[in-house]
């Protein structure tokens, strides 16, 4: 019986941490401000959402009929 020997370098999330290493100091610092810049913009786009308050929208087709319903 051949017993197959597990390679870890073949899971992905090693495969990202490898890639990392292998980058130049100046291409990892852009990936990092990159990084930084977006997770910004999603803790700001979820701080705006949590301070809006939910306003009910009128139904323009009752608006259009004189508040009449069918």
């Amino acid at each position: 019986m051949v017993r197959r020997r597990h390679i870890p370098a073949e899971q992905p999330g090693l495969k990202a941490l490898r890639a990392w290493f292998i980058l130049t100091p100046s291409e990892r610092l852009f990936v990092a401000g990159a990084l930084a810049i977006f997770l910004i913009g999603l803790v700001a786009r979820y701080l705006h959402l949590r301070r809006l308050d939910a306003v009910p929208v009128p139904d323009p087709q009752a608006e259009a009929d004189g508040g009449r319903r069918r």
